[in-house]
């Protein structure tokens, strides 16, 4: 799970680096990144804690 949940949040990212070179709203994809970003971190705690 936290491999996919990384996948995205690198997606999200780009997506918000692209949008911000382009002058469009990013906002929408910089919360996307953060908030995959703190899942991922969440499930790599988790199977750690495991």
């Amino acid at each position: 799970m936290w491999f996919l949940f990384g996948l995205i949040a690198i997606a999200a990212t780009c997506l918000n680096l692209y949008l911000y070179a382009a002058g469009k709203d990013h906002k929408l994809a910089m919360a996307m990144g953060l908030s995959f970003t703190a899942l991922t971190l969440a499930a790599d705690y988790s199977i750690v804690a495991d």
